[in-house]
């Protein structure tokens, strides 16, 4: 497995990293899957997921993937491979995340 990329959301065009930044990256909406979440300090979940997109809005976590081991905070994109994945969020604030997918053609929503 390739080592996932962390890069860091620019905000040299004075746009600050929200989920309707997100949102506006984005385009068309009827095209992507793009989900809020917020977890609490301390708190720690395993899953698997699709190949998608984590833009870190706020707070820390941990994130393994496979044996890889990532340090992810606020302003971090990841391109998150599909497989199965552990988080431990740090203490001291809630992780607040947002995550996208491409929707495959024939579950778009058709445009106007």
């Amino acid at each position: 497995m390739t080592e996932p990329l962390i890069k860091k959301w620019s905000e040299n065009e004075g746009v600050l990293l929200t989920e309707e930044a997100v949102r506006d990256r984005h385009r068309p909406l009827e095209y992507f899957r793009i989900t809020p979440d917020r977890y609490p300090p301390g708190a720690e979940f395993s899953g698997a997921s699709r190949a998608s997109t984590l833009y870190i809005l706020g707070g820390a976590c941990h994130l393994q993937i496979g044996t890889t081991m990532l340090a992810l905070v606020a302003g971090d994109i990841l391109e998150f491979p599909k497989g199965p994945f552990q988080i431990k969020v740090d203490e001291g604030e809630e992780l607040r995340l947002v995550k996208v997918w491409e929707l495959p053609p024939q579950f778009r929503r058709p445009t106007d």
